[in-house]
């Protein structure tokens, strides 16, 4: 036997050992150009630690132009954000809002919560409760600081607290430096100085602190777990918290390992397995996804592990939740020229039952799936958006088709309907699923809104088309057969922030009924994140922050040499909006004054201090403005 016979019969028989010992699930397969892909687990650590050698892919793959950025195929970037949930009163006869979310009675975390009592806000690396309601007794209340921990967000859940918390970075650079350099040495005619390396990394960990607040005057830790690994989404469903943790497989000298958690001090491994794998879909790194679920009622908890890729965005229903992951193929470059390139997600269906979350089919869709909106599940359907970049090279000719597909698909995660090609040369920048229809915006001069009518899951079609100037980033419904757009227009060459509202009443007639355009380069984390929209109990009412920029003449201390400058200043602001009557009405427009220091202060310290966020919040009548900075509070006439 020749040399590379030997070769491929190692390589044939390692491929052999992966297969024999992998374990076979029951679920669906589907075609992804030129293989099958099943869910299976492995069989070993051997199993592994030989999968991830021989299916990890080398070479170059394209760097797909994204909203306005070069981006490596498969990374998120933000699109839209959208959605509603009120909640019951804390009190009789106090009415206030929570966070904004996707699916109603499924919460997901933010910086601020509230009881509509007390107000739990993240400043800095640590957590404050205040007393909210009634406003004149408003007050801090107790403090919690987390030591080296990036806090990623909060729930409430009764009378318990949870901060998720996120630890990372470097190890001493002192100790690793005193380890690892290499010492200077002397020659006769040289000196070669000491050689220092990079700090080495240390691996994340999320954190999750669970509080007893019964007493929000003294706080009192009950639980504490961490798991190996980035936060990267969660959501709390009744009594069970889901967290979704992202972890690379490889540790030092490339080494496989395997995810692990801590609960009060007592240490579990994930056993291989116990690990779930996709065959046919190989990546150029792999990483495990965690979904470790936990009962705040018992403290049980279980987790499922899955080896994947880049996981991109996770939607969440009350029976399964979806992660959606791109697809990188090996073969994008054919020697030194690119023939085509078509950018594919595949979707993963995880059932949830309680505490138990399990893989159950996969279905792959042509392009882009980057957020949470672009998927919905609605009477067993499964409805998802893509943003599809379809790249060519020929003879030194280089083009990108850009459009927009939805695709309806059964339990089984078969595809039974599509519409595919909207938009085109356009890109996707809002979805938002309502009932029976999908509203859609494209953009690329001018901003049209699509209405699919998807009451008939096999025959999906488009009914109504609605073209206005400027664009919407993100869709939010408001009141009955309404829907908000935030977004951007530009004007004379200056952006403005632009609101629109939307009566969908008449799907193949969508109609924009009114509008408000505000403040020069303005802009809001509205427009990329649902969380900061502000929806009342009261009809129509909802609120936003806003940022606008004042030109102005300022004094500043410059190495101790007074200097007069002009500047373009941001003003922090926030605008509470009514949309019942068919017609946009500010209702208040607030000078947030505790963010606006530099309208005094004549520090170039304040002139671009940045805001991490701002929120806010409606306690029967009053709207609390919460930000790192503090509480700003303001009666609703």
């Amino acid at each position: 036997m020749s040399w590379k016979g030997a070769i491929i019969f190692v390589l044939i028989g390692l491929i052999s050992i992966g297969l024999a010992t992998g374990i076979y699930l029951n679920v669906n397969t589907r075609f992804n150009g030129g293989s099958y892909i099943d869910i299976r687990r492995f069989g070993g650590y051997l199993d592994l630690q030989n999968y991830i050698s021989l299916s990890t892919l080398s070479g170059n793959y394209l760097p797909f132009y994204y909203g306005g950025f070069i981006r490596e195929a498969g990374y998120p970037v933000p699109l839209a954000a959208e959605s509603k949930t009120l909640a019951a009163s804390a009190e009789p006869g106090v009415d206030y809002s929570i966070t904004n979310v996707q699916v109603e009675g499924i919460d997901e975390a933010d910086y601020v919560k509230t009881d509509g009592k007390y107000i739990y806000f993240k400043n800095g690396s640590n957590v404050i409760i205040a007393k909210a309601y009634p406003p004149e007794e408003h007050r801090i209340l107790s403090l919690i600081t987390l030591t080296n921990r990036t806090i990623k967000g909060l729930y409430l859940y009764g009378d318990k607290l949870i901060i998720l918390g996120v630890e990372g970075g470097y190890i001493h650079i002192l100790e690793y430096v005193a380890e690892k350099t290499i010492p200077a040495t002397k020659t006769e005619n040289s000196v070669r100085p000491a050689i220092y390396p990079p700090p080495k990394p240390k691996p994340p960990t999320s954190t999750i602190y669970i509080y007893d607040v019964s007493n929000p005057s003294n706080p009192s830790l009950i639980h504490y777990i961490n798991i190996t690994g980035t936060l990267f989404q969660s959501r709390l469903m009744k009594n069970i918290l889901y967290l979704i943790i992202r972890e690379y497989t490889l540790g030092e000298n490339n080494t496989v390992i395997l995810p692990s958690y801590t609960i009060d001090g007592e240490n579990t491994t994930v056993s291989p397995e116990d690990i779930y794998y996709l065959t046919g879909l190989h990546e150029y790194g792999y990483q495990y996804t965690i979904i470790f679920s936990i009962d705040l009622d018992t403290w049980r908890h279980s987790t499922t592990t899955i080896l994947s890729g880049s996981t991109s965005t996770i939607y969440m229903s009350y029976t399964n939740m979806y992660l959606a992951q791109p697809i990188f193929t090996s073969n994008v470059y054919k020697g030194a020229f690119l023939e085509e390139s078509l950018q594919k997600t595949a979707v993963i269906k995880i059932g949830i039952d309680g505490l138990t979350t399990t893989p159950k089919n996969i279905a792959v869709v042509d392009g882009y799936i980057n957020e949470q909106f672009q998927m919905d599940e609605y009477k067993g359907y499964l409805r998802v958006s893509t943003h599809v970049m379809k790249a060519f090279r020929s003879n030194d000719v280089y083009r990108v088709e850009t459009y927009t597909n939805i695709y309806v698909l059964n339990s089984n995660m078969e595809i039974v309907g599509s519409v595919t090609g909207l938009g085109k040369s356009e890109q996707l920048y809002a979805t938002r699923f309502m009932g029976d229809y999908a509203y859609l915006v494209t953009f690329r001069r001018i901003d049209p809104l699509f209405v699919i009518d998807l009451s008939t899951p096999e025959e999906p079609r488009v009914v109504g088309e609605l073209k206005i100037p400027g664009f919407s980033d993100m869709l939010q419904p408001i009141g009955k057969n309404m829907l908000i757009g935030i977004g951007y227009i530009r004007i004379k060459g200056i952006n403005k922030l632009k609101i629109s509202l939307f009566n969908v009443t008449n799907p193949e007639e969508p109609i924009e009924i009114s509008n408000i355009t505000l403040g020069n380069w303005s802009n809001s984390e509205a427009t990329y994140n649902h969380k900061a929209i502000m929806i009342t109990p009261l009809n129509g009412v909802f609120g936003i922050p806003i940022t606008t920029y004042e030109t102005t003449t300022i004094t500043i201390n410059k190495s101790g040499i007074p200097t007069t400058i002009t500047t373009q200043i941001p003003i922090y602001k926030y605008i509470v909006l009514n949309a019942s009557g068919g017609e946009l009405k500010i209702l208040k427009e607030i000078d947030i004054k505790n963010l606006n220091k530099h309208k005094t202060d004549q520090s170039i310290d304040h002139i671009w201090i940045w805001i991490e966020y701002i929120r806010g919040i409606y306690i029967k009548n009053y709207i609390y403005i919460v930000s790192p900075q503090g509480i700003y509070i303001e009666k609703l006439q």
